[in-house]
């Protein structure tokens, strides 16, 4: 029976797809999310033009819209769901280009970046670390997270492309800017955020600082994904961010064969992930060895012992950590942007700089600035 087969689920490489049909795999292949991220994709790729394509993260930002009932949208392309007035076509040059500073080389600022440098205005982003892309290529280290980096990939690429001056390995200061501010038009900072480790008690509705956080084998998920390794096979992870920042460390952790506590005041490691996710990312971490404990808020952090208090019973208990990691807080680092508040003609602030947040608010802030300029 001659019955045409369609092939769908995560095919984001148009050569993927061009190879199921070559190898009569499939008669079609369906892409969605796909073509949320770019829906230029088809014609990119007929050109020949790959590095252009914007490619969905797999990140299920569209998912978790529709899951609780908001119009449909996508982390790496504002335009959907929005076509009408952020769609192909709507994006103006400007009569009267600027001479625009971004600080920072997250997504935030590469997206600014983009967007001005497409409208016409003349561009230079810097960046404190010698790489770009911020939190996000720290991020892609987690298990199964690697395609997130495609979303500041394809922002480097294309400011490059556009000819924005790229300078990387230099930190920015408000004495700097404000000796050259006639240089600038226009400043955006997008200077990111750092952690900090605070703890929100729920059972007293109060926010403070973990007693014992600031000794050596305390860490932040920023420092075990950029390499640091904790002092010993024993590892506690302090999850309050119920997103993957936590339950990815945790992961990471696991798969370096340490042997790994995640501790929450939440339902479950990862909370706020979408119930498909947790579906996933609960099984694999108890199959590799994570004790999960939840409803316990954090007490102390003395030597190698983690204190811990049950949120409804009160009962405490003390685990036996050489190193902790804290993923609690997170603090702006907005100290550029308040310096040079009211002293230089045009300033604005996003992404984490703004409010830490995640990925797709970064994204956002940093097109709509962009069309502002």
């Amino acid at each position: 029976m001659d019955v045409p087969v369609f092939c769908v689920e995560r095919i984001t490489d148009p050569m993927m797809a061009e190879r199921i049909l070559e190898q009569k795999q499939a008669d079609m292949v369906g892409m969605t999310r796909a073509l949320l991220a770019d829906p230029e994709l088809p014609r990119k790729a007929q050109e020949g033009r790959l590095d252009d394509i914007r490619r969905c993260i797999g990140c299920l930002f569209c998912v978790q819209r529709l899951w609780h009932n908001l119009p449909l949208a996508c982390a790496v392309n504002p335009a959907a769901g929005r076509e009408k007035w952020l769609g192909i076509g709507t994006l103006q040059r400007t009569p009267s280009p600027k001479r625009v500073m971004v600080v920072g080389g997250g997504p935030a600022g590469l997206k600014a970046a983009e967007v001005a440098a497409r409208r016409g205005h003349n561009v230079t982003l810097f960046e404190e670390q010698d790489a770009l892309g911020g939190q996000v290529r720290l991020a892609a280290r987690q298990p199964t997270r690697a395609d997130i980096e495609d979303a500041v990939q394809h922002l480097e690429v294309q400011v490059r492309k556009l000819g924005v001056r790229v300078v990387t390995g230099h930190r920015v200061t408000a004495e700097e800017v404000l000796a050259q501010a006639q240089q600038w038009d226009a400043i955006v900072v997008a200077t990111g955020c750092r952690p900090v480790p605070t703890f929100f008690y729920p059972s007293r509705l109060e926010q403070q600082p973990i007693p014992g956080a600031d000794r050596p084998n305390v860490l932040s998920a920023w420092d075990v994904l950029s390499g640091k390794t904790p002092p010993g096979p024993r590892v506690v992870v302090i999850d309050q961010d119920g997103h993957w920042r936590a339950a990815g460390t945790a992961e990471y952790l696991a798969d370096r064969g340490f042997q790994v506590t995640a501790v929450t005041s939440l339902a479950s490691v990862g909370y706020h992930l979408l119930p498909m996710e947790l579906q996933l990312l609960v099984p694999r971490l108890l199959l590799k060895g994570v004790h999960i404990l939840t409803s316990q808020e954090v007490v102390a952090i003395d030597g190698t012992s983690v204190h811990v208090r049950h949120m409804w019973t009160g009962q405490t208990q003390q685990l036996e950590a050489h190193g902790v990691v804290v993923i609690t807080g997170r603090r702006p680092n907005d100290e550029l942007y308040f310096a040079l508040k009211g002293k230089v003609r045009e300033l604005h602030r996003i992404g984490d700089c703004l409010a830490p947040r995640t990925l797709e608010y970064a994204i956002w802030e940093g097109e709509m600035v962009g069309r502002s300029l």
